[in-house]
């Protein structure tokens, strides 16, 4: 059996999804052919569709504890020694956080109101969207900032700073640039803005 550095469920829902609002914006014939019948007609859909592409997330109501950045926060919160195992498929955690720092860090409250707003916006210039709360993407920098925000927190975080890439990672077309010009969304939080949210609501949601 294949293991997937990510929860079944989150690639279940993320390609039905995708499938979803692509097929429902784009005209296509289903079965054998290739291409439309000739004269072939198509259904004039009544919603404008527009596929908004995430990076990373982290944030309230995570469940799957294998992301390092949210095994870190889960511990600065105070739920217990997340660091000392490891994260998705078994995998350390340093290898993993080297790993997905590659695609940018996005906030859950960050994504909700992207969302919200692209619902609410009259019209969308373009049918894909791809979004990040434009946070650096290098891993060390990112566990740096996280030890920094609690007097404890390299005591309570346990890893060597040495095992995560220093360099940053090119962030490509993953930021919320055209979201931005499009609609005017942008970031409300900083990293440590975030990361002190996300604490917040695990000490209010301990059980």
């Amino acid at each position: 059996n294949r293991q997937l550095l990510v929860p079944k469920y989150e690639v279940c829902v993320k390609r039905t999804m995708e499938q979803i609002a692509l097929d429902y914006a784009t005209p296509m014939q289903m079965g054998m052919a290739a291409h439309p019948y000739p004269n072939q007609q198509f259904s004039q859909h009544q919603m404008d569709v527009a596929v908004l592409r995430l990076t990373t997330q982290f944030g309230p109501g995570y469940t799957h504890m294998g992301n390092p950045i949210a095994l870190a926060i889960h511990t600065l919160a105070g739920r217990g020694n997340l660091m000392s195992g490891t994260g998705y498929a078994n995998l350390p955690i340093p290898f993993l956080w080297n790993a997905a720092a590659q695609a940018p860090l996005l906030y859950v409250r960050d994504t909700a109101k992207a969302l919200v707003a692209m619902m609410q916006s009259a019209s969308l210039a373009h049918s894909v969207y791809h979004i990040s709360s434009g946070y650096t993407t290098s891993p060390r920098e990112q566990f740096l900032a996280l030890c920094g925000m609690r007097t404890d927190g390299p005591g309570l975080l346990q890893l060597d700073p040495e095992t995560l890439r220093e360099a940053t990672y090119p962030t490509s077309s993953f930021n919320g640039d055209l979201l931005a010009n499009d609609i005017g969304w942008r970031s409300g939080f900083s990293f440590e803005e975030a990361v002190e949210d996300y604490v917040a609501w695990l000490q209010d949601h301990s059980n």
